[in-house]
């Protein structure tokens, strides 16, 4: 560990050598104690410097007035560190501004590609369309294959000829088409019900937030209705 006496306890330094009259004292090295007491200093060289004093000199009043060396940290400019702490003060920017804007543009779509937002509900759509028309071509190929196939193996003996069989079959799956079709519109009909539900329920709430802030013209006119109701009593 290394000790330094600070600067303003020299004076003191050069009183107390010079009282005592040991300004020229010097190490064994030939430095004199009294610069060698300025600089950074270890333990070892503080028992030299007491050595080479007389024993009635007060080395205590120094020893006591010594601090701790500490060598200057030197600044380096790192790199990294400056751009970490650029992007977080934009981030920091961007949340602030976020908040800022919340109240004004609530889903913060306000100049953003919005494109892939919807991306989840889209594709359940579109299963559910694929579903759809794969449910009714899987129903309308069986009630064909029933009237092709299922009226020759239940009634073999009638000796049907492949047009009758034909005819059979077609008339089952056109039957089953626009069965299929009534439900498959149903549903869509029902869908659109249910958005058009849901955004008139956005915007009565947006109308109820509104309104529990109150109206503005209503504030200004109430006094006014006010006076004129104070001036027909008069």
């Amino acid at each position: 560990m290394m000790w330094i006496l600070h600067e303003r306890h020299h004076t003191l330094l050069h009183l107390l050598f010079e009282r005592y009259d040991v300004s020229s004292a010097k190490t064994k090295d030939g430095e004199l104690v009294v610069e060698l007491l300025k600089k950074e200093i270890s333990q070892e060289d503080l028992g030299n410097c007491k050595r080479c004093l007389p024993l009635n000199f007060p080395f205590f009043m120094i020893t006591e007035r010594l601090e701790i060396y500490k060598p200057p940290v030197e600044k380096k400019d790192n790199p990294e560190y400056r751009r970490r702490l650029e992007r977080l003060r934009v981030e920091q920017q961007a949340r602030e501004y976020k908040l800022m804007t919340k109240t004004i543009d609530a889903g913060q779509k306000y100049g953003r590609d919005t494109t892939m937002e919807n991306f989840g509900q889209e594709l359940r759509s579109a299963n559910r369309h694929l579903i759809v028309v794969v449910n009714t071509l899987l129903t309308v190929g069986g009630a064909f294959a029933f009237g092709f196939f299922g009226i020759h193996i239940a009634y073999p003996h009638l000796n049907l000829d492949m047009a009758r069989r034909m005819i059979i079959g077609l008339v089952l799956g056109i039957i089953v088409f626009f069965a299929d079709l009534y439900f498959i519109v149903k549903g869509m009909g029902d869908d659109i019900e249910s958005n058009t539900a849901a955004e008139s329920t956005t915007v009565l709430d947006f109308k109820k937030a509104v309104g529990s802030y109150g109206s503005p013209t209503s504030d200004v006119e109430k006094p006014r209705r006010q006076e004129e109701e104070d001036r027909k009593t008069r």
